[in-house]
């Protein structure tokens, strides 16, 4: 398999990501729709449908995450080939862990958009929960009960992803940089 073939693959990793952002917000935005009633239904338990908020949000989170790994996995390795055509590549990954660029978490907005919008979707579907127990002439405080444990969940699930991604991550970064090192050795 060729470098290129590599470096396409990884691109459309990142396009199947972006595009899992797009159907993140569009399943979660018709199940917010359809349960808080703005599409103007007056489906008995509609608000049930918000139980499916965290379960599509962390769902696209976890294949967003997994094709994460893949993409870097494929950057370190075409980084650690020292062909002339792919030194470009790796000048740029060199650059990208410099200390001047590594400093500023240019990252961060992506985090916010996949791993933070998860837990805000959640928290709404939690607040939604307890207001039908505080308040039971929005909903039942029985049929509440689903909201507060999913938005709970999803809140947890979400932290969960985002830990163990970066765990992931850290151990995937150190054990490349000491094979890197072991091979660097080697020749």
């Amino acid at each position: 398999m060729s470098s290129a073939k590599l470096r396409d693959e990884a691109l459309a990793n990142q396009i199947f990501q972006r595009d899992l952002l797009k159907w993140k917000l569009i399943l979660c935005g018709g199940a917010f729709a359809f349960g808080f009633g703005i599409t103007g239904s007056n489906t008995p338990f509609a608000y049930l449908s918000l139980c499916a908020v965290p379960i599509s949000a962390v769902y696209c989170d976890l294949l967003i995450s997994d094709a994460d790994m893949r993409i870097a996995t494929k950057a370190y390795f075409l980084r650690d080939q020292n062909q002339a055509e792919d030194n470009i590549l790796g000048d740029y990954e060199q650059f990208l862990e410099s200390s001047e660029v590594a400093g500023t978490k240019w990252w961060v907005f992506r985090e916010i958009a996949v791993v933070w919008s998860s837990v805000v979707m959640s928290l709404i579907v939690l607040v939604a929960g307890i207001l039908g127990i505080v308040a039971p002439s929005v909903y039942s405080p029985m049929t509440s009960i689903p909201l507060c444990i999913m938005g709970f969940a999803g809140i947890v699930f979400s932290y969960l992803i985002r830990a163990k991604t970066r765990a992931i991550r850290d151990a995937m970064i150190k054990n490349l940089t000491r094979s890197r090192v072991r091979t660097t050795a080697q020749r």
